[in-house]
């Protein structure tokens, strides 16, 4: 077992303050600067939309114009309008930020910087907030959304009040909550050109009481593609990549007193998704060497005759169930495994928000249990004869706890301060093959033998970790237009593997 500890005090002090304190900013100069990446299409309905939205960039509710932070914010009505329904294609809205899904993984990217998605190690640079809570794996990044308040993209290190992990930015998205008059709506929708995709999305909201003290609010929506945008050329390969998915959240706010409420939300998500998005090309035939075991570029020379080495939306990949499977083994002469190519995610999140109003201090308790299960099937070269495969499972869930003080915004010297636990742990199996007795170039099995895979790699990680935080930032206003903000953070890590 190994254990590594990181005290990052005066680092994460240094690093803060360059990232905020010396954050001399006009708040007309931030809305000139930033109007443009803020109100994109979704938000711009008229000319006030920019006023009208607020935003908690600076964990209080503030109107985007006056926030002098770089941050662009989208409208969840915005986002109806265009038809989007996941967080990837929100995130396009906003220049200089990507949101990147491949087969084998996931990596979000804000002016050009970003996390690997190959290693299951790393944690994003660019944090991924719903409704306050923390998601640190990248994995629901490619799960979507519904019932959405709004979307912001911070642009550069928030590491003040956002925490750990944010050294790019963060992305912070805030849900629909429940409504004091009775609300529901409705929504389906049919796409045409690229998959084939039909939904159907639907929220019912309003008090359970007569004083109204106790409101929920449901939302759900499920969604099916019948066609992926790459066509598969292989006899029986599917197109992809397809994904089937439902989404549902419950949402209960209870509010006794105008001193005190909370509101507690649990989100659950199924996504299934077949065939795979990546493409072989530039692969030339060529026989390899001899003791050299084909790669990308022999694809043609190991006898992925259905592919056409170009990048035209095309590829090979198979999908071999049981007895497929079976049939190429009994052909080969060697142990070929089933192969699925896809991926397979289920998650729950359990989020409770609470706020306490004691004269003109506001101290918020933000709690949140995240759990989710992921498998990654691929056969990794992506042509239509089984050379090798690779399956990932992920298996992680966390605890967290925030509290936080603040003084009202409105106050010429105003701050906030606060302490932060979490608690994870990361169970992650890779389990890859490689099949090359079949192929050119390489010695043929026994005549009536078969032979396990000629190649196998077995990677197995159990990560556990805890996180404490202290947390306070202070902004004196010399004006209406002119203030200066002063923020640290220490953080203290432990991680087990």
């Amino acid at each position: 077992m190994k254990t590594t500890r990181f005290l990052n005090g005066a680092l994460r002090i240094s690093t803060s303050m360059a990232a905020t304190a010396m954050a001399l900013l006009m708040a007309a100069q931030a809305q000139a600067q930033e109007q443009p990446q803020g109100q994109s299409e979704a938000a711009a309905e008229s000319p006030r939309a920019m006023d009208e939205i607020v935003v908690t960039a600076r964990k209080r509710a503030e109107r985007l114009s006056e926030v002098p932070v770089s941050v662009s914010a989208v409208t969840g009505e915005g986002l109806a309008n265009l038809g989007i329904t996941k967080t990837s294609e929100a995130v396009q809205l906003v220049p200089a930020a990507k949101i990147v899904i491949q087969d084998l993984g996931t990596s979000a990217y804000l002016r050009g910087v970003g996390s690997g998605s190959f290693n299951p190690g790393f944690e994003q640079t660019v944090g991924l907030f719903v409704d306050g809570a923390y998601y640190s794996r990248a994995a629901w990044a490619r799960a979507g959304q519904l019932d959405i308040e709004r979307v912001e993209v911070l642009k550069g290190p928030q590491g003040v009040l956002f925490g750990k992990n944010t050294v790019a930015g963060a992305i912070n998205i805030t849900s629909k909550k429940p409504t004091d008059e009775f609300e529901a709506y409705v929504r389906a929708a049919y796409e045409f050109e690229a998959s084939d995709q039909a939904s159907i999305e639907g929220a019912i909201s309003g008090p359970l009481n007569a004083d109204h003290t106790l409101k929920a609010r449901l939302a759900m929506r499920y969604s099916d593609e019948s066609k992926g945008y790459i066509k598969n050329n292989a006899p029986g390969g599917p197109d992809g990549p397809i994904n089937d998915q439902f989404l549902t959240r419950g949402t209960l706010t209870w509010e006794p007193s105008s001193d005190f409420d909370s509101t507690l939300s649990v989100t659950y998500v199924k996504s299934d998704t077949k065939g795979s998005s990546a493409e072989v090309f530039r692969c030339e035939p060529r026989a390899p060497a001899a003791g050299d075991p084909p790669s990308l570029n022999t694809a043609l020379a190991v006898g992925a005759s259905h592919e056409d080495c170009k990048a035209n939306f095309r590829n090979s990949s198979i999908n071999l169930d049981p007895a497929s499977a079976a049939v190429v083994s009994a052909i080969t002469g060697q142990q070929i495994d089933p192969v699925d190519n896809g991926d397979r995610f289920r998650g729950l999140a359990l989020t409770n928000t609470a706020n306490w109003h004691a004269g003109d201090l506001t101290l918020t308790s933000v709690t949140s249990h995240i759990r989710h299960n992921q498998r990654n099937y691929s056969e990794v070269d992506n042509t239509d004869v089984p050379f090798t495969t690779l399956r990932r499972y992920e298996r992680f869930n966390t605890f967290m706890q925030e509290l936080r003080l603040a003084s009202p915004r409105e106050n010429k010297l105003s701050w906030v301060a606060g302490a932060y636990f979490e608690r994870s742990n990361l169970e992650f199996i890779e389990d890859d093959a490689a099949y090359i007795f079949p192929y050119p170039g390489f010695p043929a099995p026994a005549p009536g033998t078969v032979v396990p895979p000629s190649g196998t790699w077995y990677k197995r990680s159990d990560q556990n970790g805890r996180s404490i935080a202290l947390f306070g930032e202070a902004t004196f206003a010399f004006t209406p237009t002119l203030e200066l903000s002063a923020g640290l953070r220490y953080t203290a890590l432990l991680q087990k593997s």
